[in-house]
């Protein structure tokens, strides 16, 4: 019961590309993909979703590059 109820706030944001920020559970290691804005359109990485591999050409860039993504949550 404990660790459901923490699962609910342990997402965090792994990379925002496109219009899609890229969120993985510390506590279930579960994926998703959250989309930031509409009326644009990017595609998701299915391949991460799937097995937490970057596709070939959608490789992050390093972690110096990237501006901290808005908080999802509550």
């Amino acid at each position: 019961m404990i660790r459901w109820f923490k699962s609910l706030f342990a997402w965090r944001t792994i990379r925002q590309m496109g219009v899609y920020a890229y969120q993985q559970n510390a506590v279930t290691g579960k994926r998703r993909a959250v989309r930031l804005t509409m009326g644009c359109h990017s595609p998701i990485d299915e391949n991460w979703l799937a097995t937490g591999e970057w596709s070939e050409g959608r490789r992050p860039p390093p972690p110096s590059a990237l501006r901290p993504a808005p908080r999802m949550g509550f």
